[in-house]
């Protein structure tokens, strides 16, 4: 008699758990595609700005700059995909006699907080010095 109390199916407690749990599990499926969707951009967007600022370097290293020669710079066509509405800056400065320091700014974007997002990479470069 006891077994046959228990075959008839589940209680409208365990229903009501299971339900719970399934609307959790929905939530989280449908939240997580947008928040994957933000990190994805953002991910593509910082990984342009190191492209383009390692660009800059490059063409630096190509054909040197004057020392102070700072400010706005430009990269020739084809040379790397900036991330949109990017800001691009060049800063140059003597070492030395024989060594410049460029540092190249990409700035972009807006995280979390509002502030503008930005990748800043430098080298240093051998030139001749006039006479």
């Amino acid at each position: 008699m006891r077994a046959a109390r228990h075959a008839r199916g589940f209680s409208v407690l365990e229903a009501a758990i299971a339900l719970v749990v399934v609307g959790l599990v929905a939530t989280s499926i449908v939240t997580a595609g947008p928040a994957e969707a933000r990190l994805a951009d953002a991910a593509r967007d910082e990984a342009a700005a190191w492209r383009t600022a390692q660009a800059l370097l490059e063409v630096a290293r190509v054909a040197p700059p004057s020392p102070g020669d700072d400010g706005p710079a430009v990269l020739p066509d084809g040379v790397a995909a900036a991330p949109r509405g990017a800001t691009l800056t060049r800063r140059v400065e003597r070492v030395e006699a024989g060594l410049l320091r460029v540092e190249a700014c990409v700035r972009f974007g807006s995280d979390a907080t509002g502030a503008a997002r930005e990748v800043r990479l430098a080298t240093y470069i051998a030139v001749e010095d006039a006479p």
